[in-house]
């Protein structure tokens, strides 16, 4: 128990002596000045695909920002025509 006292303190004091640095940093930018940075839809960008089959390999695929979106909404419009559709047995 005695250990532990000034053990505290101390750790007290780093974290009281950090915490002006830490106030002190500057704010983010505002939400408008970051969304105009991103929306280029020319933009490339790179995702990581798992390789079906597979639980340790992946492949890094580069596309055009408009590219990834475009294929997002044919999976979603897919996702949702085969949850929604009724199969007929015969």
């Amino acid at each position: 128990m005695q250990k532990f006292v000034p053990l505290a303190a101390a750790s007290l004091l780093l974290v009281l002596a950090g915490a002006p640095a830490i106030a002190s940093e500057p704010a983010p930018a505002a939400p408008a000045e970051q969304g105009t940075q991103g929306k280029d839809p020319n933009r490339m960008v790179c995702k990581r695909v798992d390789v079906i089959g597979s639980r340790l390999q992946a492949k890094r695929v580069c596309r055009a920002a408009s590219d990834w979106d475009s294929q997002s909404s044919s999976d979603r419009q897919s996702l949702e025509r085969s949850q929604t559709q009724r199969w007929k047995s015969e």
